[in-house]
């Protein structure tokens, strides 16, 4: 294109369209009308050529933009001298303003400054038109905006400069949006506008810094109990200006917006102050958490998003200073509960008031096993009361004096140090080791108006029973004035139970030599939880059984029963019911939905959360007993206990030496075999021991379900799988390779659960194909033509369909099950069929036994544990037929009731709450070593004891984190159940398969050639009249070293 001034050709790179020049267009049309008579159409015509026309963006551009220049200036000048000299001419009376004498132009705007008078200066809209018709020079058709200044009567009137000139006009309109508007789009103005604002949030900042701040908050508490809506109103109060530009600034609204204010918030005082990190160590914690890298950490930290890596690991270790306070917690509160500090007190102040001097170095260990004591018509000058409760220490000061004659030991008498007032009788018999020879202290019952003698003779044990008083005897004991105290019921407490596992990890170095060998770690790991049913109003007084007198009636006492038979046959059939409904769409559209959570006394308890505390890793391995000694001795410190002393007298020196005596609140040890056989082991090395602290009296050793319901799946393998059955249809093995599953093997513990899943996928099929069988179906999707599901069963109400077909199921069932009794192993002519019902009866066990622990019903828990004792028995499973016998020793013979209530109903831990979500302890904790594990192996080369310890101390505070994020983030929380894929049409395969063969049809002399002589009924195989020595015997030797 051609330049319209010099008219040569300009390159694209060098011209200026005169479509953006509005000023320079302008002032040419002006210059041109004055000199040349242009028509109305020329001027159009001029117009659009001056829109469309280029100039030359160097000389021709400059040459237009300095006449503009030049024609603004003398505009301005002109004003100016005419407002100058207009004053001499208005004063001298050479003449007078035309028009209105105050605006020259009805297009110029005038602005008051703050001397002018209170006076409108704006025409009216009728002389503003006069005005435009009687004179409008073009000289003055550019608009002009100024500031009107009346000052004492003198009016002084400043342009505005064209950057000004809008501002102005938003002035004079009163408009403070179009101010604001116009103040933005000048460039300079915007960029001081933005650098006052930017001091201001500086101040915002410096006030966020402060120690009184959230973010500076440098407390764990604030991390474990973080909320983002406290952080948000922390910065709305701080700093007002910061978060109305955030808050403007954001599309978001709700949780997402307070998040993003938080975070811009956080990574701007991040670069004032590292003090204010409080969202930086947030997300450290969460990164280590989840066992990022440490160049990930490194990265993050460049750009203020979490503190440094070593400072991460610094805070973890804050974090892990108290990870067992919870269970030191609940310790003390049991304690407090059972032994008050009244009682306490009591006893110490007995014991300051004896006259003589007691040896520092003379002390004798004695364990409360064995008193008894038995208050009787106390009046109101007696001592105080003795409590109700168990294990509770008494406040009788009890001092034997011990007499000799001609150096024989012979007598013992018992005298009390209070006045003689009180008619409280107290029996015990002691057995103190003294200077390393042990001496029995036996004394009949000692009053306190006579004194008692009794022989007293060598012993090597001593056991002393706590005491135990009925309701009568001890409100005789509470005087008139005490009885407000003694009727009053103390704070409800509840127990714990801890659990223990070894962990196993193998940890190989990338780069092997003499010092770096690839090495297997060997450690001991634990978490507690607390009850979720209360035992607090249970007595726990324990008495060992006398197993002479019991071991006639033991197989009575702890084998199933025929009611235990028949509430495993209603349970079953309410199992069998849910596989009918789950794949027959016949009865599930026709009958109501089968009970999906059976009831029990306890369904809302277990249906809340779990409180677990991890208790750290221990660097012993559980298969040393010296190694089990010191865990137990460590996990003894979490027992509720009570330790007192009294003093006795030396019969040799008559002087007095001190008694200790042990009180525990026994807390069950859960485990699996190995953990529960090893910790019994390692109680029997300590038997021995002067006092129960050592002795490791306070845990008692139980075992758990997960790795019994593992073991359960080895025994029923051990009786149908076998690797030579390939070709025997129906078989175990002839189906897995049927389907292909090969992570299905012969042992069960390389994948636990593949083998769980394939053998539950057999047994509904085995279900399935009995009930076609029955009920007459052809296929799944059907209609049965059994008499009993025909028009009068759909004529029926649902709720009576329902009852139709859970008789009909029961029924079933029984018939094709096997008792499971022992001394009674079947005979099947057809030895396929007895297969078939032998794994029907087996897989009925183990899924009864699933969900028993899914609800958390002891009761069902307990009757699986007393047929799993046959099965173990029958299958060789030794060391698990004792601890399933041990189990119910201990609820049906040892335990007290408290511990008996908590063996049974407080054996599940439920992660997330909910109904039906239980799962056995001993699998909670196979997870945590799972993490653990998982965390170990991305330290890679930094494996060591301290990063494991402080793992293992982190593991409870860091899940709380977690867990307290995603509830304020409002992230949806891993329910902990993997969506499995659709099995049906495996399901419908396996079917075929035994429908093929009509594995529950009675065919004489039919066999597999793997089972050629199968008899039904697994625990048929156990003979009774071994059995009951065996019980005997077991019984005896539990009792022995309890």
């Amino acid at each position: 294109m051609d330049c319209l001034c010099c008219g040569s050709v300009v390159l694209p790179g060098s011209r200026t369209f005169l479509r953006k020049k509005y000023d320079e267009r302008k002032e040419i049309m002006t210059a041109l009308e004055t000199k040349y008579a242009i028509s109305h159409s020329g001027l159009e015509d001029l117009e659009k050529m001056l829109i469309n026309g280029v100039v030359c963006r160097g000389k021709c551009s400059g040459l237009l933009a300095k006449y503009v220049t030049l024609k603004k200036d003398y505009f301005f000048t002109e004003r100016k001298i005419i407002d100058i000299f207009g004053d001499l001419v208005v004063k001298n009376g050479f003449g007078s303003v035309i028009g209105d004498g105050i605006a020259d132009d009805a297009t110029h705007s005038f602005v008051t400054s703050h001397g002018t008078p209170s006076r409108s200066t704006t025409a009216s809209p009728a002389r503003i038109a006069r005005k435009q018709l009687q004179y409008t020079p073009k000289e003055q058709s550019t608009k002009t905006v100024g500031v009107l200044t009346i000052h004492k009567g003198k009016r002084r009137f400043s342009c505005l400069p064209p950057s000004l000139r809008g501002v102005g006009q938003s002035v004079g309109r009163k408009s403070r949006i179009a101010i604001v508007n116009k103040v933005l789009k000048d460039n300079r103005m915007k960029a001081m506008t933005i650098r006052k604002v930017g001091q201001l949030i500086r101040k915002d900042l410096k006030l966020l810094c402060k120690q009184n701040s959230s973010f500076c908050d440098k407390r764990i508490s604030e991390i474990e109990q973080f909320d983002w809506a406290r952080v948000t109103s922390c910065v709305r109060n701080t700093a007002p200006l910061l978060f109305t530009i955030l808050d403007e600034a954001l599309n978001e609204s709700g949780l997402e917006k307070e998040i993003a204010i938080d975070m811009c918030t956080s990574i701007m005082l991040k670069t004032h102050s590292e003090r204010a990190s409080l969202v930086q160590r947030l997300i450290s914690v969460l990164l280590f958490s989840s066992h990022a890298p440490k160049q990930l950490f490194q990265r993050l930290h460049k750009i203020g998003i979490c503190v440094s890596h070593k400072s991460t690991i610094r805070l973890i270790d804050e974090m892990s200073e108290d990870f067992d306070g919870p269970v030191k917690e609940w310790r003390s509160k049991v304690s407090d509960y059972l032994w008050p500090e009244s009682v306490v007190n009591s006893f110490d102040t007995n014991i300051a008031s004896n006259d003589e001097a007691v040896p520092e170095d003379t002390e004798v260990h004695v364990h409360a096993s064995n008193i008894s004591i038995t208050p009787v018509d106390v009046d109101d000058t007696s001592r105080p009361s003795l409590s109700q409760q168990p294990f509770e220490s008494t406040s009788v000061p009890l001092s034997p004096v011990l007499s000799t004659t001609n150096n024989s030991l012979n007598t013992v008498s018992c005298y009390s140090e209070e006045p003689q007032t009180s008619n409280i009788t107290i029996t015990a018999d002691l057995s103190i080791d003294f200077e390393g020879q042990p001496v029995l202290l036996s004394s009949p019952h000692c009053s306190d108006n006579s004194s008692s003698t009794a022989s007293v003779a060598h012993a090597s044990s001593y056991t002393i029973s706590p005491p135990s008083y009925s309701e009568k005897s001890s409100s005789d004991t509470c005087t008139s004035e005490e009885n407000m105290e003694c009727n009053t019921p103390r704070p409800c407490h509840r127990s714990f139970k801890l659990v223990g596992d070894n962990l196993d990890k193998y940890v190989k170095p990338r780069h092997e030599t003499m010092e770096r060998h690839s090495s297997s770690l060997h450690y001991f790991h634990s978490f507690a939880v607390l009850d979720r049913c209360d035992t607090s109003h249970l007595a726990d007084n324990p008495s060992l059984c006398d197993a002479s007198t019991t071991c006639t009636s033991l197989s009575k006492s702890i084998l199933p029963t025929e009611s235990d038979r028949s509430s495993l046959l209603d349970n079953y059939a309410i199992l069998f019911a849910r596989v009918i409904q789950r794949h027959i769409p016949f009865f599930k559209k026709n009958c109501p939905k089968v009970v999906r959570h059976i009831d029990h006394s306890y369904t809302s308890e277990m249906s809340t959360k779990s409180v677990v505390v991890p208790l750290g890793v221990l660097f012993k391995n559980e298969v040393s007993h010296e190694d089990m000694i010191a865990i137990m001795t460590h996990l003894q410190q979490y027992v509720p206990s009570h330790t007192t002393e009294d003093q006795l007298l030396n019969p040799l020196t008559n002087e007095h030496f001190k008694v200790h005596i042990d009180e525990f609140h026994h807390i069950l040890f859960g485990g699996d075999q190995l953990t529960v056989e090893r910790a019994t082991g390692g109680k029997k090395e300590r038997s021995n021991e002067l006092r129960g602290m050592e002795r490791l009296e306070g845990l008692i050793p139980v075992q758990e379900d997960w790795h019994a319901k593992v073991t359960l799946l080895k025994a029923i393998w051990k009786v149908l799988y076998k690797t030579s059955s390939g070709s025997d249809t129906g078989t175990l093995y002839q189906l897995r390779n049927f389907l292909m599953r090969r992570t299905v093997t012969s042992e069960i513990k390389s994948d636990p659960t593949a083998c769980e899943e394939f053998f539950l996928l057999i047994l509904e099929a085995h279900i399935l194909s009995i009930v076609m069988k029955e009920f007459q179906l052809d296929s799944l999707d059907g209609v049965p033509k059994s008499p009993i599901f025909q028009e009068q069963f759909l004529s029926d109400d649902r709720n009576h369909r329902l009852n139709i077909l859970m008789s009909s199921v029961r029924s079933i069932v029984a018939e094709y099950t096997y008792d499971l009794t022992i001394g009674k192993d079947v005979k099947e002519k057809d030895c396929v069929l007895a297969y078939g019902k032998e794994l029907l009866t087996l897989g009925m066990l183990y899924l009864e036994f699933i969900d028993s622990i899914k609800e958390g019903d002891g009761l069902r828990i307990l009757r699986c544990w007393r047929y799993m004792l046959l099965v173990f028995k029958a299958t060789n499973k030794r060391k698990y037929a004792i601890q399933a016998a041990t189990l119910l020793f201990q609820y049906e013979f040892i335990l007290t009731e408290r511990m008996r209530h908590q063996l049974i109903w407080n054996r599940t831990i439920n992660t997330c709450g909910g109904i039906g979500r239980n799962i056995p302890m001993d699998f909670h904790l196979e997870h945590l070593n799972k993490y653990l594990k998982s965390a170990i192996g991305h330290l890679s080369s930094n494996v060591s004891q301290n990063t494991i310890d402080r793992l293992g101390k982190s593991l409870g505070k860091l899940e709380h984190v977690k867990y307290n994020f995603d509830r304020n983030t409002g992230l949806k929380r891993d329910s902990g159940y993997q969506t499995k894929p659709s099995l049906s049409k495996d399901l419908k395969q396996v079917l075929e398969e035994l429908n093929k063969v009509g594995i529950f049809e009675t065919v004489d002399k039919r066999r597999h050639r793997s089972f050629p002589r199968f008899k039904g009924n697994t625990a048929g195989t156990v003979v009774e009249n071994e059995l009951e020595p065996w019980l005997a015997k077991l019984l005896t030797k539990i009792t022995q070293f309890k």
